[in-house]
């Protein structure tokens, strides 16, 4: 009973923040910080699990700089434009086209959010 409700707490009360998001030559990275309004812990499993979707569409992310994020701390997550070390592409590889984006992330449990992203 007690994992039930555990589970439950997790899902009403588990938030993850886009606090930033950037270029870098081969991928847009962001940092995601557990906003969550109790003792809730994302492992780095629970992170794997995670939605990342630009435009709608889902990416795949660099899993290799993953780690458990305990209530208000951050962490590095990002969607590759190229194949390469730690940018395997499962879902297919973002192409930039100049315009403005909107990310969003779904975590397993909890919620998530939606940045608007201007390329500079």
């Amino acid at each position: 009973t007690s994992t039930g409700i555990e589970e439950s707490q997790k899902n009403v009360y588990g938030k993850i923040k886009i606090v930033s998001v950037w270029n870098e030559s081969d991928r847009i990275c962001m940092l995601l910080r557990n906003l969550s309004e109790q003792d809730i812990t994302y492992t780095s499993e629970d992170l794997e699990k995670m939605a990342v979707l630009i435009d709608n569409q889902p990416y795949d992310f660099n899993t290799s700089m993953l780690h458990d994020i305990d209530q208000g701390e951050v962490v590095r997550v990002c969607v590759c434009n190229t194949t390469g070390t730690g940018c395997p592409g499962t879902y297919g590889i973002y192409t930039y086209e100049g315009e403005d984006i909107t990310i969003k992330v779904e975590p397993p449990f909890g919620t998530g959010d939606t940045y608007e992203y201007s390329y500079p």
